[in-house]
């Protein structure tokens, strides 16, 4: 006669057994239609680089860099822009976040004549391409994307699973950016 405790490792194991096998133990999961072959691949191309710019030093995450007027726009972790030429890979310029506000955690984004970076501490920073801060935001929680920016207005996706839309022609006195809305 089987115990109760035989039977509960006995579920136990056929339950592992099943999930061990995938679903395709059961026909209903699988298809028995044959897959058509892929087509051949003619040609191909060799690459070879172009250029390489150094961002200086280690980086604690890698950064997603834009692209806009021929210009490459690379973030570092630690506050740092780098402004490099698309066709020759020579820097043209490089600007920072202000003392004491933190790291790059997000990536850079350009657009509307912006480009924008996001800190560790919260905030959202809007340069102009010669790197002069035209406007800063606080946010709810640090983001750790690149804040997407369309119509005049930056959206900047939080930690916390909120979007943040900042609109920056209503720059306030002290140099922040009103939110426009938070989802």
């Amino acid at each position: 006669m089987m115990t109760f405790r035989t039977l509960v490792s006995l579920g136990a194991a056929l339950g592992a057994t099943m999930g061990l096998t995938g679903c395709s133990t059961f026909s209903w999961f699988s298809s028995s239609t044959p897959k058509p072959a892929l087509p051949a691949v003619a040609g191909g191309a060799t690459l070879v680089t172009a250029w390489t710019a150094s961002l200086g030093g280690k980086l604690e995450a890698p950064l997603q860099a834009a692209v806009e007027n021929g210009r490459v726009f690379a973030a570092h972790s630690d506050g740092s822009v780098l402004v490099i030429d698309e066709k020759t890979g020579a820097i043209a310029s490089r600007f920072s976040l202000p003392a004491g506000a933190g790291r790059i955690s997000g990536g850079v984004s350009v657009g509307g004549g912006l480009v924008v970076v996001a800190s560790n501490k919260a905030e959202v920073f809007a340069f102009d391409a010669a790197g002069a801060l035209k406007w800063k935001s606080r946010i709810a929680t640090e983001s750790i994307a690149p804040a997407a920016i369309a119509d005049g207005v930056v959206v900047v996706a939080t930690v916390d699973g909120n979007i943040v839309g900042l609109m920056p022609k209503t720059v306030l006195a002290n140099g922040s950016c009103n939110e426009i809305f938070q989802h």
